[in-house]
């Protein structure tokens, strides 16, 4: 990659907490992590009791730092395992269907302005592959749970945005879009004292690497429907 995208997050996705607890993201889920980074958000579900998470990662030692903790935490592989892999590769390995819930980190856009990828696979057109791919792997009803960076930042500081215009080009031909919500370090307070960092430090690296940052919600249509639309 020509530039690194995502500072590290001093923990898990509050967003992402939030879905696990009131249900949205169930027990049984199959989840696949993709830019997983250091694994934050897979560990955070792998402690509160999902098994079969895979979190992907092309940087190897965001990889390692994950395997790490994941020892630490004592967990097996059959209930978390993180892989230095390239991201279309894995998609391309991962039957239809196959997976309830994708994390994806800045996914979009860290694949398709990757210096190696194949000119399909980058700027608007790779976005699109990149959707339909999402949707091809995802089960029906399948969340797709996004962090994703808006250039055009709001006049509004922390306004909510429309999923449409976060998500990649062509994800509504298979997804229902829900409404974004801006994230910010404010939320991770707790574990900015704890990681050892002033909050206003990680918030000058925050704006500085990511602009603005939304946390936004997909949901995979069913395939009949999608095949009734087309």
């Amino acid at each position: 990659m020509s530039e690194v995208l995502f500072a590290r997050r001093p923990g898990g996705s509050p967003a992402i907490a939030a879905l696990l607890a009131v249900g949205t993201i169930r027990r049984d889920a199959r989840v696949l992590d993709i830019c997983c980074g250091e694994g934050e958000d897979s560990l955070l579900l792998a402690c509160g009791g999902l098994t079969g998470i895979v979190g992907v990662d092309n940087n190897p030692d965001c990889v390692r730092a994950a395997q790490e903790t994941a020892k630490q935490h004592k967990l097996p592989k059959k209930t978390l395992e993180f892989r230095k892999q390239n991201v279309w590769a894995l998609l391309k390995k991962c039957p239809s269907g196959s997976i309830d819930v994708v994390i994806d980190t800045l996914g979009a856009r860290n694949i398709t302005e990757d210096d190696d990828a194949r000119p399909d696979r980058r700027g608007e057109k790779g976005e699109r592959r990149f959707a339909v791919e999402i949707a091809r792997v995802l089960a029906d009803k399948g969340l797709w749970l996004a962090h994703v960076r808006d250039d055009h930042r709001n006049r509004r500081p922390y306004a909510t945005r429309p999923a449409s215009k976060l998500f990649p080009t062509g994800a509504a031909d298979h997804f229902d879009l829900r409404l974004a919500y801006p994230t910010h370090l404010a939320e991770y307070a707790e574990e900015c004292e704890a990681c050892g960092k002033r909050k206003e430090k990680l918030e000058e690296e925050f704006a500085l690497h990511l602009g603005e940052v939304y946390f936004a919600i997909a949901r995979r249509k069913s395939r009949s429907k999608t095949r009734a639309g087309t």
